[in-house]
């Protein structure tokens, strides 16, 4: 019988899953084989290699891929935190108050991770950067907080305006705590767990209370 080509292929289930596992290039076809109840993948391998046949392990090379990226946005969040804390440093010029807005963000940040580790969750790529815009959150809600308070009815104002604040991310993330889409979830939980606790560490870590400011 002739050779079958793609494009004898007329039914749309075959044709989808054969276009995912067969393409051309310039220099000929390509083809993507899946074994399954492999053993020895080194035998493996090494009878495809002598075949002219590249086999690669996608769980080992995806899981390498996000490994590296990980330990680079760990290392740009450690970069960052450092900065941060020059810029508070510099604009605050007050060490005191610059240790209650990065300790409230730091204690933020350890609640959601002990809380999310007790719940079974593993640390990721996608948990990292939702950390970090926990920290955003937490350093916005630790300013407030944090400066002077001309009277008690300001402090209170403060407090209601970031309540409301606070309640509208925590709405908006909710919703996607609620996705059953592994990567909105995960943002969702970790951004929903750590606005809640910047919140409340930013209060607990605020300045004295109007009035009773030190000479």
């Amino acid at each position: 019988m002739p050779a079958c080509h793609p494009g004898d292929v007329s039914g749309k289930l075959v044709k989808t899953r054969l276009d995912a596992l067969l393409f051309h290039r310039a220099d000929g076809w390509y083809g993507l084989i899946a074994p399954t109840g492999v053993r020895d993948p080194a035998r493996l391998s090494s009878a495809l290699r002598s075949a002219g046949v590249v086999m690669m392990d996608m769980g080992a090379t995806a899981n390498g891929i996000v490994a590296t990226y990980t330990g680079s946005a760990l290392r740009w969040l450690g970069l960052g935190a450092l900065i941060a804390l020059g810029v508070l440093l510099f604009g605050l010029r007050d060490p005191l108050r610059v240790l209650r807005v990065s300790g409230a963000i730091t204690a933020a940040a350890l609640v959601t991770v002990a809380l999310l580790t007790a719940w079974g969750v593993r640390m990721s790529l996608v948990t990292i950067v939702a950390l970090q815009f926990v920290c955003g959150i937490g350093l916005d809600y630790a300013l407030f907080f944090a400066r002077r308070q001309l009277d008690e009815e300001e402090r209170a104002r403060t407090l209601r305006t970031l309540a409301i604040c606070n309640a509208m991310a925590v709405m908006t993330f909710g919703l996607l705590a609620l996705c059953r889409t592994p990567l909105l979830h995960d943002i969702g939980q970790t951004v929903v767990i750590g606005a809640v606790a910047a919140l409340c560490f930013s209060f607990l870590f605020a300045g004295p209370r109007p009035g009773k400011e030190p000479v």
